[in-house]
């Protein structure tokens, strides 16, 4: 199944480098997995970093300039998460309806991924086809520490709660909340 992997980054050029890195290193198949950067802050090193890797990554995306970030008084010390939601914004509704992708694997240029992270997205993603009341599917455990993880590879577990940073989106749900994106 495509599902292409869109890396988010900003200023850090040396996570984006090993993030990107690690995927090419888990990659299989760059026909249905092709990697995307998108890149917020206009940072040259960030930028250079992404272009170093040449043809193994299909596009970069620069977020063009959007206009002034609106953010109210009460909530100047929550700029940051305002740009960070423009970005995700913008690029999310730019890779599913302008390149026209059916799902993508969204991920963060300092995430770290496991060797059967694509895997785990190519077998889940008919479940998330089929399953009408999942939103996403997640590879990320915001309380992943060792002791507490269930190694039972049959295990799957639902939750109410957002779990961002590695996920599986589809167009489909995309355009359900597109326009209930939260501006921070």
């Amino acid at each position: 199944v495509l599902l292409p992997i869109v890396v988010f980054g900003c200023n850090r050029a040396r996570a984006l480098q090993i993030h990107i890195e690690a995927l090419l290193r888990i990659r299989n198949n760059s026909d249905l997995n092709p990697i995307l950067v998108s890149l917020d802050c206009h940072s040259r090193e960030t930028l250079q970093v992404a272009k170093s890797f040449g043809d193994k990554i299909k596009k970069i995306i620069e977020l063009p300039d959007l206009g002034p970030l609106i953010v109210p008084p009460k909530d100047h010390l929550l700029s940051g998460y305002y740009k960070i939601s423009r970005h995700y914004g913008y690029s999310l509704n730019y890779v599913l309806n302008t390149l026209n992708y059916e799902a993508i694997i969204i991920t963060e240029d300092d995430l770290e991924v496991s060797p059967d992270f694509l895997d785990y997205f190519q077998a889940l993603y008919p479940l998330l086809k089929y399953d009408k009341t999942l939103w996403c599917i997640s590879a990320w455990n915001d309380n992943g520490i060792d002791k507490k993880i269930d190694r039972q590879a049959n295990l799957l577990h639902r939750t109410d709660f957002f779990p961002g940073l590695g996920w599986l989106l589809t167009r489909t749900v995309w355009n359900e909340i597109k326009d209930d994106w939260p501006q921070a």
